[in-house]
């Protein structure tokens, strides 16, 4: 498979997402300021859900670039991280519309850490057809060493939404989107360094 028609199908499959989240939203009863402040956490879960997909495909399109050659199995986790991710608009409503429901929360954490998950294997598994890319193995390691804590933080978070407080899933999403775009800054910013002495 030609790496080209992969990466359409992602872009075309994540836009279709973001889309179908736009289409959840409620609509206020009454256009004012009240009407929309009575959906803030419809609109809160919106905008961590559209910017968590946005930061996903960023860092994607970042590593694909330097992708030569895609594998069977690269094709195949790409599709079950669609798979995962294609969950979020329905987790997004269950949340905006309950959002101190303990079991709306965790449904929306284990659909965010499944689809990180399949991610970071995704990134390990696109090594394999590419081990004499140095520039790609490079990026890889540093997308995979920024992934790796984004996904334990948000698996406490989901402990924390199932034992203390619910909210603390998105909370801990939202952390989790600052805290992966610092940390993939600081390792590519290392590793820019290493390969320039």
């Amino acid at each position: 498979m030609k790496k080209e028609r992969l990466v359409a199908f992602t872009d075309a499959v994540l836009a279709i997402i973001m889309t179908i989240l736009v289409l959840e939203l409620e609509k206020p009863e009454d256009i004012s300021f009240e009407g929309f402040w009575a959906l803030r956490s419809n609109l809160f879960a919106y905008m961590l859900s559209f910017f968590w997909i946005g930061s996903l495909w960023i860092a994607l399109n970042s590593i694909w670039e330097n992708v030569e050659r895609v594998s069977g199995v690269v094709a195949w986790w790409n599709v079950i991280f669609l798979f995962f991710t294609s969950f979020l608009p329905y987790a997004t409503g269950l949340v905006s519309n309950n959002f101190y429901d303990r079991e709306a929360q965790a449904f929306y954490g284990i659909v965010v850490i499944a689809a990180s998950t399949s991610n970071w294997i995704l990134n390990k598994l696109i090594d394999r057809p590419n081990s004499d890319n140095p520039k790609l193995l490079m990026a890889t390691k540093g997308y995979r060493m920024a992934l790796l804590p984004d996904i334990l933080l948000k698996v406490v978070s989901l402990i924390l939404a199932l034992t203390v407080y619910p909210p603390i899933m998105m909370y801990g999403v939202l952390f989790c989107c600052g805290y992966f775009q610092i940390a993939k800054a600081i390792i590519y910013r290392r590793q820019k360094k290493k390969s320039q002495v």
